[in-house]
């Protein structure tokens, strides 16, 4: 089984970035605990590109960036996305 991860911060770092999401979908979407199938992982990535949020990890690394890479492997191998 293929695993890839990225990691943004701590929950509060995660939480204080979900809260500034535009997108009450999105908001709702990304909550520690959420398992995103391809379908959905697609569609909160067509969302996140519209979002436009500079907020990089630690390591400056740009969430959305991640995210949307995240969710193509999600695409690809017919996964899922967890949150948490």
């Amino acid at each position: 089984m293929e695993v890839e991860g990225w990691v943004l911060g701590d929950r509060e770092v995660w939480e204080t970035w979900r809260a500034s999401l535009q997108s009450e979908r999105l908001r709702a979407a990304l909550v520690p605990g959420a398992r995103l199938e391809a379908r959905e992982a697609q569609e909160v990535a067509t969302e996140l590109r519209a979002e436009g949020t500079g907020v990089c990890n630690i390591d400056g690394e740009p969430v959305v960036e991640a995210i949307l890479a995240l969710t193509d492997t999600v695409a690809r191998t017919r996964g899922a996305l967890f949150i948490q």
